[in-house]
């Protein structure tokens, strides 16, 4: 493609003098691999990481990122591909407080299978898919897998709290969500 497709992530301050450190766990332009940086934003402003490569195994997954005050940090992609369809995917995360070790991935439309890609945030994390007392992986912090769709629900459970990201879609158009656990009962804030 022209312009070369891009991976990475923003994060946008929401009050001034806000410190942030990122671990990065791929080289991305400017920072390599495994070497913190930490950068200040005042309320509004955007910094934008992107993967000092292309390739699908240099894509910064797993990056640490903690700020002194609440930011947004939102995951970019593009172009993901599978299954010969190619489309930008993301989504906005959420912070690790509020992600859970039950999720339940329901099978969009595309025309072939799916995937859920399980992010862990503690050592040794065990993941577990449809209730099969084999864990399909034990992950690290920042390590992730990924487990295909081909049911219409796929039950993911694992031993301490992990990331699902379900890339799903309609025909060959793909999409991406950060899935909420079914223990998340939701706020009791809105903002907007």
């Amino acid at each position: 493609y022209n312009p070369i497709a891009i991976s990475g992530f923003e994060i946008v301050a929401t009050e001034d003098n806000t410190t942030i450190t990122i671990t990065p766990t791929a080289d991305l332009v400017t920072h390599p691999a495994g070497v913190p940086f930490t950068i200040t934003l005042n309320r509004g402003q955007t910094y934008s990481c992107i993967s000092n490569s292309t390739t699908a195994t240099s894509r910064p997954i797993g990056t640490s990122i903690t700020s002194n005050k609440p930011i947004a940090v939102t995951l970019k992609d593009d172009s993901a591909a599978l299954g010969g369809c190619r489309d930008l995917m993301g989504d906005q995360l959420v912070p690790t407080g509020v992600i859970g070790s039950e999720y339940i991935v329901m099978k969009g439309s595309l025309n072939f299978n799916e995937k859920a890609f399980i992010l862990a945030v503690e050592n040794n994390t065990q993941v577990f898919v449809d209730g099969n007392a084999t864990p399909i992986a034990t992950l690290n912090t920042g390590e992730q897998v990924a487990v295909d769709i081909l049911n219409p629900t796929v039950f993911i459970t694992s031993t301490s709290p992990v990331y699902v990201l379900h890339a799903s879609g309609f025909g060959c158009e793909l999409g991406s969500a950060i899935l909420p656990s079914i223990q998340c009962t939701g706020s009791s804030s809105v903002f907007f």
